[in-house]
């Protein structure tokens, strides 16, 4: 049975925008904890407001049913607003998460690749150059997703985030 494990945050996709919402999700080690892109109403400074481009933070919640009120937590730095970060997967030891990123500043993590980061978010560590066109190529069973069962109701006015609980 496929179960709301998020709200999708509180903006609704304007039209002819990039979706906002929660999507690209990934799990911890432990499987306790999910790991989503949650794509908000702003777009990232240095774009003009005409891009179709909107920011997209680094979420965590518990991978337990949603209810009102449900804990989440921000993990993007605020000192680099103007990113997406997407994709994100929990190392097996539940120390680590490799995440997609791409800031429109010139912020020190600016350059589009993979980056490390630690479960709190204080700090995003460059790993490898990737190109957005070659991440968006890219099979999903590439981007380590594999048992990952979950989909986006986008049914509702904002999509929450469905996955099967077994």
């Amino acid at each position: 049975m496929l179960q709301d494990v998020s709200d999708g945050g509180q903006d609704c996709t304007p039209p002819g925008k990039e979706a906002i919402g929660d999507a690209d999700p990934g799990w911890s080690g432990d499987g306790q904890t999910i790991y989503s892109s949650r794509g908000l109403a702003l777009v990232p400074a240095g774009l003009p407001a005409t891009s179709l481009v909107t920011e997209r933070k680094l979420y965590a919640f518990s991978s337990d049913p949603w209810v009102a009120g449900k804990p989440e937590t921000d993990l993007s730095p605020s000192s680099e607003p103007a990113c997406v970060e997407g994709v994100p997967n929990g190392s097996p030891d539940g120390q680590q998460i490799a995440l997609f990123r791409m800031c429109y500043d010139d912020g020190p993590s600016s350059a589009p690749g993979i980056y490390i980061t630690v479960t709190t978010g204080s700090y995003r560590k460059f790993v490898v150059s990737v190109g957005v066109a070659d991440q968006a190529n890219r099979p999903a069973s590439s981007k380590l997703r594999r048992g990952l069962r979950g989909k986006i109701d986008s049914g509702l006015p904002c999509p929450r985030l469905q996955m099967k609980l077994d």
